[in-house]
């Protein structure tokens, strides 16, 4: 692990955080676990921002530090089905998610736990495949989730966190899309 990021996990475990299984980090608002895999590695980050803020934030549900600090998002698309309204809805939740989440990081985490976050930082959005989509957003996010990899749709939907300034990417090294299916082999890829 990055001696960063081992500041990072030292911070989080003597503050109490505890990790947790992707089953249970994976679990929506009707307790449905988007993924069955019960490795437990990553720490909740929905849990962070209470530590530091008196206001409920929009972070990612998880975060994992490795060689690199990897924030994932579980989020099931099946209320999208026919509905191009409630995906939009869900689009806009995960663009709050990716700057919310780096913001904590960057504010507060850091600076409280000693590192300067010369790390890098990757957002990973785990996603169900829906049956119906209505929208040619909802078709690209459905292809992505599917495994299929279209640069073109997946730089304009995620594209204005993945800039860089003078080489240096300016909020994430890269936004990915994986599906519920194949996330046990994803994440064992991770270093």
């Amino acid at each position: 692990m990055n001696t960063e990021l081992q500041k990072i996990d030292a911070y989080l475990a003597s503050h109490g955080f505890q990790k947790k299984s992707y089953l249970d980090l994976s679990k929506g608002s009707k307790s449905r676990s988007l993924v069955n895999d019960t490795t437990a590695e990553a720490y909740c980050y929905d849990d962070v921002p209470t530590h530091f803020l008196r206001i409920k934030t929009a972070s990612a549900d998880a975060i994992l530090l490795k060689e690199s600090l990897y924030f994932i998002e579980f989020k099931s698309m099946l209320s999208c089905n026919r509905d191009a309204k409630k995906y939009e809805i869900i689009k806009q939740n995960l663009f709050i998610k990716l700057g919310e989440s780096l913001l904590l990081l960057n504010k507060y985490l850091n600076p409280s736990a000693g590192v300067s976050g010369n790390f890098k930082k990757y957002f990973i959005i785990v996603v169900n495949p829906i049956k119906s989509p209505t929208t040619a957003l909802v078709g690209s996010m459905v292809g992505l989730s599917k495994g299929a990899y279209n640069p073109t749709l997946f730089h304009t939907i995620f594209d204005k966190y993945r800039q860089c300034v003078n080489g240096s990417p300016t909020f994430y090294d890269d936004v990915m899309i994986w599906n519920n299916i194949n996330f046990t082999v994803e994440i064992s890829k991770l270093r």
